[in-house]
C-alpha cells in the first residue's frame, strides 16, 4: 500500500477535512511505531529499510508504507480513521475506530512474529 492508497482509501470510508500533510505524520507516527517495535526486533526482510526517519509532508505520495502484506492494510485505514475521530472530538466513533484499529494492529504483529524470528542480541561480559 502507498501513501496514496491510504489517503484514497481514508477519503473514501471517512469525509474528512484533515490535509493531506496531517496524514502523512499520522502515517508517519503509525510506521515508525511499526519500524521501532516490530521491524528492529525480528528478522529483517528485503523490504525493510536499514534506517527509517518517517515522512514528511513533500514525501512523495507513491512511496510504499512499511506494512506490506495486502490483507493488513486495513491497519493504516483504521489508524487514520481512529485520528480523525479524535481531532474531531467524536468519541463514539473514536472508540469503534480504535478498537478496530487495535484488532488489526495486533493481527498484523502475531502474523510477523510468526513469520520473522527473533533477531540475535549480543551481551557482553565483564571479567
Amino acid at each position: 500500500m502507498t501513501i496514496a492508497d491510504a489517503l484514497n482509501r481514508i477519503s473514501q470510508e471517512k469525509p474528512h477535512t484533515m490535509t493531506d500533510g496531517q496524514m502523512k505524520k499520522w502515517l508517519s507516527t503509525l510506521d515508525m511505531k511499526v519500524y521501532e517495535e516490530l521491524m528492529l526486533k525480528r528478522v529483517p526482510d528485503d523490504h525493510v529499510p536499514p534506517f527509517f526517519d518517517g515522512y514528511s509532508e513533500s514525501t512523495d505520495d507513491m512511496t510504499e508504507l512499511l506494512i506490506r502484506e495486502p490483507d493488513a492494510d486495513d491497519v493504516y485505514v483504521a489508524y487514520l480513521s481512529m485520528q480523525i475521530d479524535q481531532v474531531n472530538q467524536e468519541i463514539a466513533d473514536w472508540q469503534n475506530s480504535a478498537s478496530r484499529f487495535a484488532v488489526a494492529f495486533d493481527h498484523y504483529k502475531k502474523k510477523y512474529a510468526r513469520e520473522h524470528g527473533q533477531r540475535k542480541t549480543h551481551y557482553f561480559t565483564y571479567n
